[in-house]
């Protein structure tokens, strides 16, 4: 029995989540996928009264059947311009808060993986995501491919994955992507960040041996270098076409995505990211 992967695409209709979609699906070719494409319309963080609620709720009706149309208009653009042979195509829109709907759409479609897109550096926060992708990552265990807004797709045969000290080689996080990149890893980067020059617990030579025999992969350690000035340096000197990051709640995260008042990782250096969650 072929195995189908069930993928989340959320859309905003912006050229940005358009391009995402487009990674997806040619990230996907030849393999039997479900996806869901998904528009949310989220509620505002402060709640109007009563009143106001229920007429914006009244309101939303009438945009939900434009919106369905608009989804249904994106379909026929994938199918037609994409070979969609082994794809399913569902549409959903929603008007509620976008983490809950994602989770519900988790739980009762058996989504394995969530594909958007991002804006890049936003706002005054200066953050290398948008809220919507940075939400997603922190509230949503799912694995996330977030492509950043007009990258140019191309298979991701290079990845890189940054390693911090709470990371194991022999996690589920770890193994997990490891199987789904398999399709298309070529090499593997695998790049140790360190505050110490050893590690009493430290067994990657063991866990390469015995988990990455059948791959290629370096492997490089590094004491006391920030995050993310070191992801930046790295992918300058380094062929990678993806980086794919185990998140443990928000340490790891938010001094990658946030940086420093010194350095940060450019824009222009942003490359498509694949997140899986510590369990």
């Amino acid at each position: 029995m072929i195995r189908m992967r069930n993928v989340l695409l959320l859309t905003d209709f912006s050229e940005t989540s358009k391009n995402a979609m487009h990674y997806a699906l040619r990230l996907f070719e030849h393999k039997p996928c479900n996806f869901y494409v998904v528009h949310v319309s989220g509620l505002g963080t402060h709640l109007a009264d009563d009143f106001s609620e229920a007429a914006r709720l009244v309101g939303s009706g009438i945009k939900t059947v434009k919106t369905d149309e608009k989804l249904k208009l994106i379909v026929q653009e994938l199918e037609s311009n994409f070979n969609t042979e082994h794809f399913t195509f569902k549409t959903i829109v929603k008007y509620d808060y976008l983490i809950k709907v994602i989770n519900e759409l988790i739980a009762s479609e058996n989504i394995g993986l969530i594909v958007m897109g991002s804006n890049g550096i936003t706002g005054t926060e200066e953050t290398l995501f948008g809220s919507n992708t940075i939400n997603v990552i922190r509230k949503v265990t799912c694995p996330t491919l977030v492509i950043p807004e007009a990258h140019e797709y191309k298979k991701p045969g290079e990845v890189l994955v940054p390693l911090s000290e709470q990371d194991s080689l022999a996690s589920t996080a770890f193994i997990d992507a490891k199987i789904f990149m398999k399709d298309f890893l070529k090499k593997l980067h695998l790049l140790r960040i360190s505050n110490k020059t050893t590690s009493p617990t430290d067994k990657d030579d063991e866990h390469c041996s015995e988990l990455l025999h059948d791959t290629d992969y370096i492997y490089n350690k590094v004491v006391n270098v920030p995050l993310h000035y070191l992801i930046s340096t790295y992918i300058q000197l380094h062929r990678v076409d993806l980086i794919s990051l185990i998140v443990h709640k928000e340490t790891v995260f938010e001094r990658l995505f946030y940086g420093s008042q010194t350095t940060k990782l450019a824009n222009k250096n942003l490359l498509p990211l694949l997140v899986f969650h510590a369990k």
